[in-house]
Order: C-alpha cells, then structure tokens, then sequence
C-alpha cells in the first residue's frame, strides 16, 4: 500500500486536489475534518480550549468558533503552540488507526490531506509527499475571500506556515492549482501513471 501525504500552503486548494482524487476513486481523509472532530462539543481537546480559551470562543451552540479562536491564536505564536499541542496528537493518533485499518483490508493507496505536514513533522508518516501551490499573491488572495480576511490577517496565517517554496523543495511531486480544474486533473493523472497507482477511468 502506498499512503500519500497531501499538502501545501493556505488556501492553495489542497481540499480541491482531494476532491478531484476522490473522483478518481482514491480514497481520502482529510486532516482539518479530523481536527474538527477533535474539537467538538464534550471531546477532551473542547474541555481544553474552554479552559485555556473561555467562553468568549463558542458559538451561541456550544461549540468553538474557530474563525474566533483563529483570530486569538494567529496573533501570538505561543498561543497557536499551545492549541496545536492540544489538537495534532489526536489528529496523528486518528491517522495512524487509518492507515492501520487501510493496511489490513488491502486498501493499495491512501490519501491523507494534511496542512500542517510539514510544520508538524509528518514527512516520515507516508510514502510520499505531494503539495499544492500557487503564486503567492494568488494564494493571498484567496484566503481572503474564501475567510473573509483583511490583507493582514490573511498574511499572518500564511506566515505563520513554512513558506510555500521550501515546502515545494521537501515535495515528491508539485501541484500548480492556478490553472482551470481539467488541467489540475491531468497533472495528477500524469502523477498518478508515473507512480504506477491505479485510478477510476469512468469518474470525472
């Protein structure tokens, strides 16, 4: 079994590569629905940011206001340590156990798409290492739109990742995402034939 890890900068458009493999019948997990999860109302990670964090973080459900949260932590470095001190051991825990029942029923490749990859350390958890990039201004611009971000916030959440050229350097294959979809689609055809992966021909 191959496993790839899925990465890149903010708002490159790792969740669109995902969805175009997933059409392509290879199977795909993504690391942000998994910290999700580990957030959720009542889970120990929740208890955690409450205590840290207080109230002023939830939503009027009870659950975290992530944007809210995000704001606090992507201001102050120790303060974005410590909430990924508290989230990434569930999170790699989680990707573990996949790859683990991946192995046992046979599964021949899988796809974890991971933000934070390299940040965290992660390279030595998969086979390979794929990143998603962009122009830089491109990249900027979308993580605004997409989160409703000033020019400096945005800024501030792409600097507080490993710039985007480093991570191409440490990358087994680079994924240009600033072209229209059935372009970004062959070129991870093209990557995927090269590494010998199988892929759904009657999808997409």
């Amino acid at each position: 079994m191959k496993t790839i890890g899925l990465t890149g900068g903010i708002a490159t458009g790792k969740s669109t590569v995902g969805s175009i493999l997933a059409e392509l019948g290879i199977p795909v997990y993504s690391a942000d629905k998994l910290a999700h999860d580990a957030i959720r109302q009542g889970t120990p990670v929740y208890w955690q940011i409450l205590s840290r964090w207080g109230r002023e973080v939830l939503k009027e459900d009870g659950e975290i206001d992530r944007k809210r949260l995000g704001n606090i932590v992507f201001s102050d470095e120790a303060e974005r340590r410590m909430l990924e001190g508290m989230i990434h051991p569930v999170v790699i825990d989680e990707i573990k156990r996949l790859i683990c029942e991946g192995k046992q029923k046979g599964e021949p490749v899988m796809v974890f798409e991971v933000p934070l990859l390299f940040e965290v350390n992660l390279e030595g958890m998969f086979d390979l290492v794929w990143v998603v990039s962009l122009p830089p201004e491109e990249q900027l611009k979308r993580l605004m739109q997409r989160d409703g971000l000033t020019r400096a916030e945005a800024e501030r959440r792409i600097q507080a990742q490993i710039p985007l050229a480093i991570k191409e350097g440490k990358a087994d294959a680079v994924i240009n995402n600033q072209y229209d979809l059935g372009r970004v689609r062959e070129e991870i055809i093209r990557i995927l034939d090269a590494i010998g992966v199988t892929w759904c021909k009657s999808k997409g």
